[in-house]
């Protein structure tokens, strides 16, 4: 699982964009034991924060930036697909159509298969 998808599956998938949107892109320290005065605290809310002590207390993170939109599309589509939304209601969610959500469940999918595809043929010598 993905930094992203602990943080949306703990904290939820708005929490997982702020953090993005302010700290994407950068180094984030994750205190052990924050109290409310805490920077972080005061940008996404004190029990945001418990919620990532809980996965990352005393750890530093890295979440990625907002300014590639393809892959925060991605990562909130495979979110909404580990809560049991259909392809249908994600494209509607996102604003993007089906085939779009198809692309982005599988593409990864399909470039393993064609690596996989590739390193057959050269050990069979094809």
């Amino acid at each position: 699982m993905t930094l992203v998808e602990e943080i949306a599956q703990e904290a939820g998938l708005e929490v997982m964009m702020l953090i993005c949107q302010i700290w994407g892109g950068q180094t984030l320290y994750i205190p052990d034991n924050p109290d409310e005065s805490h920077p972080i605290a005061q940008d996404i809310g004190y029990d945001n924060l418990l919620h990532l002590v809980a996965l990352y207390g005393g750890q530093t993170i890295h979440p990625p930036s907002l300014e590639r939109p393809h892959l925060a599309q991605r990562a909130k589509a495979r979110f909404l697909v580990q809560q049991g939304l259909s392809e249908r209601r994600i494209a509607w969610v996102l604003g993007v159509s089906v085939n779009r959500i198809k692309y982005m469940l599988n593409g990864c999918k399909a470039n393993a298969q064609w690596y996989e595809r590739q390193e057959m043929e050269q050990e069979l010598g094809a």
